[in-house]
């Protein structure tokens, strides 16, 4: 029998530690999935990663597929959370690469969720991405792990600024201008805590200034331009309602959990467009918000 080289395990020519190696951009039908209370067949998108000694020249690149595989397997014809599955994942990475301490498990994937036009109710089926995020750290025989949940939606906000100067500049003129804005929000939290993912897609949506549609009649342009209108916000406003609905609706989160917003306007009187960002934990956020 031919004895087939293990080249991975042979000692690295330059010896620098490497933080993290493996799969990018796998998708892998996940079966059923539970979101927000329905039973829907979705297929995620995984980045998984482990650290790698300065000793050892490579990684068992099989092994990262192998324990997607296996835990999906386990899975099969099962209702199952997505943060679940990165967490079984992140486990069996560390059970099947014994040598490395750390594993890293990105999930992302596209779903979408039912609108009704505001006027007409008329139906449509708008986009929005879910994340996944599973950090582990294997110390002595224990796994501690870090995990964040998080969506990406877009939505219309108006400028205040603008609707203002307008307002004082010509009198009898109520307008200003409008663009798309795109939020990206993560909470990490513990395993206890469980964040309802339409719960924190309801609360990106309804800190724009309005929702957007993709099936309007005239009279709901109307009503969403007008909205919108009513309700302009920079896009620091709407971070910042994101970060505090996310405090009154989780109240059982812990003061060391932390939350990341990220808000970027397609600007439409500006070829660059406008992003803020921030990252706070929880205590501090409910610190300030009781001040």
């Amino acid at each position: 029998m031919v004895n087939i080289p293990d080249v991975q395990d042979w000692e690295a020519n330059v010896p620098i530690p490497i933080d993290m190696v493996g799969f990018k951009n796998i998708k892998i039908p996940a079966g059923r999935i539970i979101l927000g209370g329905l039973d829907l067949i979705l297929i995620p998108r995984f980045d998984v990663y482990i650290d790698l000694s300065k000793n050892k020249r490579g990684i068992h690149i099989s092994r990262l597929y192998q324990a997607i595989l296996e835990t999906i397997k386990d899975y099969s014809e099962k209702t199952v959370k997505l943060d679940d599955l990165g967490r079984e994942i992140a486990k069996k990475l560390l059970e099947e690469n014994p040598e490395s301490s750390k594993a890293y498990v990105d999930a992302e994937l596209e779903a979408y969720y039912k609108a009704e036009s505001p006027i007409t109710k008329s139906k449509s089926y708008e986009p929005f991405k879910i994340y996944v995020k599973v950090r582990a750290s294997k110390k002595s025989e224990k796994i501690e792990m870090l995990q964040f949940i998080g969506v990406e939606s877009e939505g219309l906000t108006s400028c205040p600024c603008a609707r203002e100067v307008i307002k004082t500049l010509y009198p009898g003129i109520d307008t200003t201008h409008m663009q798309r804005t795109r939020v990206r929000v993560f909470i990490q939290h513990p395993e206890d805590v469980e964040i309802n993912i339409l719960d924190l897609l309801n609360i990106v949506k309804s800190s724009f200034s309005s929702p957007l549609y993709s099936y309007l009649k005239r009279i709901d342009e109307a009503k969403v331009v007008a909205d919108s209108l009513e309700s302009a916000k920079f896009v620091e406003d709407t971070l910042r309602e994101v970060v505090k609905k996310v405090i009154e609706k989780w109240s059982n989160l812990p003061d060391n959990s932390r939350i990341y917003v990220e808000v970027e306007s397609i600007e439409s009187i500006h070829p660059q467009n406008i992003r803020a960002y921030t990252k706070i934990s929880v205590g501090e956020a409910r610190s300030l918000l009781e001040e």
